[in-house]
């Protein structure tokens, strides 16, 4: 309810990764996924067609694990603890839900 009639989100992830191609491009040739770079590299570096080492490795995995914990630490600061209990909420109402389930499935058999 809260986010109802925002119709930006896609306009921000699309400009968002707008910049990152811009920014990266021409470096990396773009993989701005860590689990994409190593799919392409690896094979490159068996067979010798890499024209660059491989020191700026660090910067794919650092550079994920720094940005997820920027990415929730943000999110806990704009949403504060109460995000938190409503998550906590559902996690608890879909355990009660699979162990309705679990138990009507022992009654079934």
């Amino acid at each position: 309810k809260r986010q109802s009639g925002n119709q930006f989100y896609g306009l921000c992830i699309g400009l968002s990764l707008t910049m990152g191609v811009a920014c990266i491009g021409p470096l990396t040739g773009c993989c701005l996924n860590s689990a994409v770079w190593v799919g392409s590299v690896m094979p490159a570096w068996m067979t010798g067609q890499l024209k660059n080492d491989l020191r700026d490795v660090w910067v794919y995995w650092i550079g994920t694990f720094l940005g997820a914990m920027v990415a929730g630490v943000w999110f806990n600061l704009l949403n504060g603890p109460e995000s938190l209990k409503k998550m906590e909420e559902k996690v608890q109402q879909q355990m009660l839900l699979q162990d309705e389930n679990a138990i009507d499935s022992d009654n079934f058999v």
